[in-house]
């Protein structure tokens, strides 16, 4: 009779507050590449070489789709294919969409996008002028001897196809100066100050007070 209540009791209980399994982990949603896939496919119809992207692509996609693939986990085609990504990049191609789609790969394999490094600014420095026996500075083109100019502050010498360009500050006026080496025609000489501006191709036009310094840019170039 007492084992008769007990198991009544029992079974009370169990159809009151049924039995609940604890739930199963829930799996992070599956990685879309279509939209890479539509990225790589948009820079392929402009020109780009992403033969090396499409390919590690593929090796990508099938990795994802492999059975033993835990979604979450980034695979090492994922690295690769950023790696094919910035080799791409450093080629000159342009692959920057396809790098930001890519980037939304990352973030929901790994939970980070990829940031690619700024390269720090590159800083020329001025090369030192050859030196002759006598400690003048001068330069040697093609049979060309270049020299400073004496007295002037700055001063720039182009040469392109037997035409040369001289460009040079002395006491707040500009001088540029633009000629043929053969000689073939007189040189066109400008001279801007905040005041004037006067252009001439004969040297006995050139004021007194810039005549000197002209004379001397012209002789800066020698054969």
């Amino acid at each position: 009779m007492i084992r008769s209540r007990l198991f009544a009791a029992l079974m009370v209980v169990l159809t009151a507050r049924p039995l609940t399994l604890p739930a199963a982990d829930p799996q992070a949603p599956p990685v879309n590449v279509d939209d890479l896939k539509y990225a790589v496919e948009q820079a392929e119809k402009k020109g780009a070489n992403v033969a090396m992207i499409s390919d590690a692509l593929t090796a990508l996609e099938k990795a994802l789709a492999n059975p033993a693939f835990k979604a979450g986990q980034a695979p090492p085609e994922l690295t690769a294919l950023r790696q094919a990504v910035e080799a791409a990049h450093k080629k000159g191609e342009d692959v920057e969409a396809i790098s930001h789609e890519l980037g939304r790969i990352e973030k929901a394999l790994t939970g980070r996008a990829f940031e690619r490094p700024q390269q720090p600014e590159k800083k020329f420095e001025p090369l030192p002028p050859f030196r002759d026996g006598r400690g003048g500075a001068r330069i040697v083109i093609n049979g060309i001897t270049i020299e400073n100019a004496a007295g002037v502050t700055t001063q720039s010498i182009s040469i392109v196809n037997d035409h040369f360009t001289i460009r040079a500050r002395r006491n707040n006026v500009n001088y540029t100066i633009t000629g043929s080496l053969a000689g073939n025609d007189p040189p066109r000489i400008i001279i801007q100050d905040d005041k004037q501006k006067i252009e001439t191709t004969d040297l006995k036009e050139v004021p007194d007070d810039y005549r000197a310094t002209v004379e001397s840019l012209l002789k800066s170039i020698k054969r």
